[in-house]
């Protein structure tokens, strides 16, 4: 879920001496043993076996395969220009901590300037000189890494039905939707012309609206909304929906079709950032929901990203990768492209997209036309067209019967994962502290199978996991 995602940390502690002249994640020259990346200072205690709901606990991002160290490595080189010099100004991605030979460590904190890139240090040496990592490299490393630093009770500003508008500044996206990312994602690779991102956090503002059932011990559901107009207010139509079937919905102000449109592409993405590091998110139930203009965004999202968004609801509006007929000798232009590359491919053509129009909607025919297309290439989408419905926002009825289509694998895929562990849980009968090795397995795996489960829990309490609920 482009997943509260932004802090890396890598965990190393090491006398300046033995560093050698290797790369920044180097120790003594050469290639670290050990890789760990943890959202804070310390590097904890580790004991197998472990999960990522676990980890996560413990404020552990990641620990990093063999062959994951060689990609992190290969990021300290390619980077652009020179690290800033006011580093103490930038917001802190994380720390990664790198082990060597004889337990030599070092400690690299990863910072984020206000451009998107990503510049690595020393921790413990002033001296040392930071470096700016590869973006691209970097970003394909960690983009699936979750960042979660929200803790476990609600806090006393987030009111559960309400709309809140988040303080500033909120996190940057883990992509950066600068000229060559635009290329890559919207256009497989081409130029574009169109400029990217110069949105500044430090003045854009935020609204996330909780579910009124919302726990913050169980991953939710997250729908990022796209408005048309200058103001985001999370439309009250579209509450009942996200209330019923578990979902957090936020958007970013002032991200109207009055925006150039890698701001709002941006700030889409910034959305899912900062959701990802205040609350537990599903990855696989993050969604988009859009009105007008804000239908196009949304779709573009779908298609470009389908490894963040894993469905979507556009309404009024709706982005085509093709021309669409508009009558003799006439064609409504396609904005966008779709992917040509297998994997994401793949993952867009499981990705269901719902789009909602009506009959007296002056896009009506071309929302149509582009339905034609997208189901002659094997997209998943379906049209919920209401009769009388103005180029508006769904009624809360109907809205929820796209959304509950969107999220219907994942939510039943969901189910099915807690009622297994469920299982698992009753088979394991009474438990009594300490559990045994045997029982450990199983109550660890029911954290992998079914993480922030209430099974998922009561394995974690059986544990006397530190820092839990």
């Amino acid at each position: 879920m482009l997943k509260a995602w932004l802090a890396v940390v890598i965990g190393l502690s090491l006398a300046p001496k033995a560093w050698g002249v290797g790369g920044i994640f180097d120790i003594a020259g050469k290639a670290p043993t050990r890789v760990v990346v943890t959202v804070g200072d310390e590097l904890p205690e580790l004991a197998p076996p472990r999960s990522g709901m676990l980890d996560t606990i413990a404020g552990v991002i990641e620990e990093l395969s063999p062959q994951r160290i060689i990609l992190l490595r290969a990021c300290g080189s390619g980077g652009a220009g020179a690290a800033p010099t006011d580093l103490e100004a930038l917001p802190r991605v994380c720390i990664v901590h790198c082990e060597g030979a004889a337990s030599v460590t070092r400690e690299i904190e990863i910072l984020r300037d206000r451009d998107g890139d990503f510049v690595a240090r020393d921790k413990n040496d002033s001296k040392s000189k930071p470096v700016v990592l590869a973006r691209e490299k970097f970003e394909a490393l960690g983009a699936e890494w979750t960042f979660y630093t929200g803790g476990f009770t609600l806090t006393a500003n987030l009111a559960p039905g309400e709309v809140i508008k988040l303080p500033r500044p909120a996190t940057q996206g883990f992509y950066t939707m600068d000229q060559r990312a635009l290329g890559k994602r919207l256009l497989n690779g081409s130029h574009t012309s169109i400029a990217g991102t110069t949105r500044d956090l430090a003045q854009e503002d935020f609204m996330v609206r909780l579910p009124k059932t919302h726990d913050p011990l169980h991953a939710s559901g997250l729908v990022v909304w796209v408005d048309a107009g200058e103001r985001t207010n999370l439309d009250a139509r579209l509450f009942e929906a996200c209330d019923a079937l578990g979902f957090i919905l936020i958007g970013a102000d002032n991200s109207g079709n009055g925006r150039p449109t890698a701001e709002r592409y941006q700030m889409a993405l910034d959305c899912v950032a900062i959701a990802d590091r205040a609350f537990l998110i599903d990855p696989a139930r993050v969604y988009l929901a859009g009105i007008s203009g804000g239908g196009v965004i949304s779709t573009h999202l779908w298609g470009c990203f389908p490894d963040v968004f894993h469905g979507a609801v556009p309404m009024a509006a709706l982005g085509s990768y093709k021309d669409v007929p508009a009558g003799p000798g006439k064609v409504w232009k396609g904005n966008y492209q779709k992917p040509l590359d297998l994997p994401r491919l793949k993952l867009l053509k499981q990705n269901r997209i719902a789009v909602i129009t009506g009959d007296l909607d002056f896009n009506h025919e071309p929302i149509l036309g582009t339905t034609k297309i997208m189901l002659a290439d094997a997209l998943p989408i379906k049209v919920w067209d209401i009769k009388g419905l103005h180029h508006d926002i769904a009624p809360p009825a109907k809205f929820l019967e796209a959304l509950s289509w969107v999220d219907e694998k994942a939510r039943m895929a969901k189910e099915a994962r807690e009622a297994a562990a469920n299982q698992k849980l009753a088979a394991l009968g009474e438990l009594k502290p300490p559990v045994s090795g045997a029982q450990r397995e199983m109550l660890v795996q029911i954290t992998r199978d079914a993480p922030w489960s209430e099974a998922a829990w009561k394995a974690v309490e059986a544990m006397k996991v530190p820092n839990a609920r």
